[in-house]
């Protein structure tokens, strides 16, 4: 559409570099040869890192596994007049 050709180191090269840190730096590890390549990798590894840091999010902070009584504004021993 724009008259890029995909198929170009360089063009490959540019989107790596675009890629968040993390990303860039792992999917050179595996000297990718196409853009295709480069997007299904990228695409799988974001979806990883979702998934931890989810999972991570979802779990208690250590050392506070004791659930604290709320400070709402209901008392359990209350009257009512």
């Amino acid at each position: 559409m724009l008259g890029v050709d995909l198929q170009t180191q360089e063009t490959l090269l540019k989107y790596i570099g675009g890629l968040h840190s993390y990303l860039r730096h792992t999917i050179l590890m595996f000297n990718p040869t196409s853009l295709d390549k480069v997007c299904v990798q990228a695409t799988h590894l974001e979806g990883r890192g979702k998934n931890t840091f989810e999972e991570g999010r979802n779990k208690p902070p250590k050392g506070k596994n004791k659930e604290k009584p709320s400070k709402g504004k209901v008392k359990k021993n209350a009257s009512i007049k």
